[in-house]
């Protein structure tokens, strides 16, 4: 129905598929990531519409996919920035927060786009940083050491006598 000629059945699929992401919230054992870039498009290309009294429902959407952040990153970056509204806010959060990304290049992309949110100091709303510097502690914990050598990090460590707290 995403795919649908009918922007009207297009716009109240993605509605649907935003407030089941929503029930899934509660249950976060069952949320799944929708894999198809394509639909994470379809909900920005909903999402830029201003007038449109569902916009924060199609970012919560944006949420649950994988987005391209190598090409749509500098446009969603200025989004973000122009957030007014407590419920926008909220929405970029989610998307920050949760948003996958389809390969390394949009991997990279985000992870500017966050560098780009926290180097900005008060450019964009606190809410939105906390969310950033979150999404990048998570980033940077799933990164595996190659190749690092632990050996020159062995110290001497002193002796005691006794157990500190005994």
């Amino acid at each position: 129905m995403l795919r649908s000629d009918n922007p009207d059945v297009s716009r109240l699929a993605a509605v649907s598929l935003s407030v089941i992401s929503q029930v899934r919230r509660f249950f976060p054992h069952e949320r799944k990531e929708i894999k198809e870039a394509w639909i994470g498009c379809k909900y920005w290309e909903f999402a830029k519409d201003e007038e449109d009294i569902w916009r924060p429902r199609y970012m919560e959407g944006m949420a649950l996919c994988r987005l391209k952040w190598a090409e749509k990153g500098q446009e969603w970056l200025e989004a973000i920035k122009e957030a007014n509204t407590e419920e926008l806010q909220n929405a970029w959060c989610q998307v920050i927060l949760k948003a996958g990304y389809c390969d390394t290049k949009d991997r990279d992309a985000l992870f500017n786009l966050l560098l780009c949110i926290l180097e900005s100091g008060d450019t964009f709303a606190k809410p939105i940083r906390l969310e950033a510097l979150r999404r990048l502690d998570e980033m940077v914990s799933e990164v595996e050491p190659v190749g690092f050598d632990e050996e020159p990090l062995n110290l001497p460590l002193s002796r005691r006598a006794r157990p500190p707290f005994s």
